[in-house]
Formats: structure tokens, sequence, C-alpha cells
């Protein structure tokens, strides 16, 4: 991970626990380690070992190359390993991206669809609006 930006890597977690509507505490437990640890990363003061890695990747069925670089899709399949009721969810990244699956997959897209569906609302919130993105937004 040597060529992977500390800062970099700390945002797209960040980002991958907000959309994922987990704890921080769960999320550093299913990586095997302690809170502590997953603010050193999220803070962009350390990175994690490769068997951390490879336990959120299994866990969470997400994109290591993602996850390293930013480049690709974020997960690997539509099935999250953690994925709380509508109900129980307050992150509103999370709320869009559940509403946006439920409407899609009851009008039969596939799953390509609904992950580039999820990856435009996941862009849109870390501010890599597109151009008709900015027009829309400001009218």
């Amino acid at each position: 991970m040597a060529d992977v930006s500390l800062q970099e890597f700390g945002e797209r977690l960040r980002t991958l626990i907000r959309v994922l509507g987990v704890q921080q505490k769960e999320f550093a437990q299913k990586g095997g380690i302690g809170e502590t640890t997953l603010t050193g990363y999220l803070k962009g003061r350390s990175q994690p070992a490769r068997d951390i890695l490879s336990n959120w990747v299994q866990e969470f069925k997400i994109n290591g190359h993602w996850l390293l670089t930013g480049e690709g899709e974020v997960f690997l399949s539509q099935g999250k390993a953690v994925n709380p009721p509508a109900a129980e969810t307050t992150d509103p990244i999370a709320q869009r991206l559940e509403t946006a699956e439920r409407i899609l997959r009851k009008s039969g897209a596939a799953d390509a669809e609904i992950r580039e569906a999820g990856m435009t609302i996941i862009r849109g919130e870390s501010g890599e609006q597109t151009e008709t993105g900015r027009k829309s937004g400001a009218a």
C-alpha cells in the first residue's frame, strides 16, 4: 500500500463505513482490529496489514482494488454482509442507496445497473459531481 495516500485511503474507509451503515466499532471488529487502530487508519496515520484488508473484503464483499486505489466498483457483488433494515438506518447516504436498490430491483434492473446507481450516489456524496449534476442542482 506504499503508493496509496493514507489520507485518501482513510477517506475511502470513512465513506465505506457510512455507506454500509455500520458503526466504527463493528467495522473494526470485522477487520479483526480495535477501534483505536481503525481511528489511525481513518485519520491517515497508519495503514492496515493485508490480513485486515482481506477480512473487510470478504466480510463486506467489497472490491479490494477500489479500497486501495479508489478505482472501479465498490462492491464485488450486490449483496453486502452487513445491511441493517431501512428502519434502523439513519445515515442519509445509506438510506438513498437502499431506496435506489429497492426501486431498481422492482423495475428489473440488472446488478451492474444497480451497482452503477450506487456508485453515482457515492460519487455525488464525495463531491465528484458531473457537470450535468451541478446544472440540475443549481436549477
